[in-house]
């Protein structure tokens, strides 16, 4: 029997840091098509953006209680990367230079896909076109 709690200790210390796959591409076409990042892949995909929306705002809500509010409105992944990292930096500087390089990489492929943050979290441009990887 399997512990699939992502909460315990033990399947905490089985973790991989981000480092570890430093270098990798995010978007590769693998056999296992299940756990490929699709867009586009479903009829009715308001019913995952209204379920991710939830989950993110629930997230929110609880991170961003005590901040100050900067009515930013703007959703580029590398400017709020930026900011996030001056923060983590505080925490822990000199270990956390390796992680943080690897998970900015990531993010850096994000933000190339998806430079004005749609694809991930509409389903169709403003003017009601399917996004697709050219159109966002």
């Amino acid at each position: 029997m399997t512990n699939d709690d992502p909460f315990d200790p033990d399947s905490i210390a089985k973790l991989r840091p981000s480092s570890a796959f430093s270098g990798q591409p995010l978007f590769v076409q693998a056999e296992d098509w299940q756990n490929n990042a699709m867009l586009g892949w479903t009829h009715f995909p308001m019913d995952l953006y209204a379920a991710g929306y939830k989950d993110a705002a629930d997230g929110l809500l609880y991170a961003l209680a005590d901040q100050p509010n900067k009515n930013d409105h703007h959703h580029g992944l590398m400017p709020l990367w930026r900011e996030l990292r001056s923060l983590l930096e505080q925490f822990d500087p000199p270990e956390a230079d390796k992680e943080l390089s690897a998970i900015e990489a990531f993010i850096r492929q994000l933000d190339e896909v998806d430079l004005g943050s749609y694809a991930f979290r509409y389903p169709t441009t403003k003017q009601g076109r399917p996004l697709s990887r050219k159109s966002s």
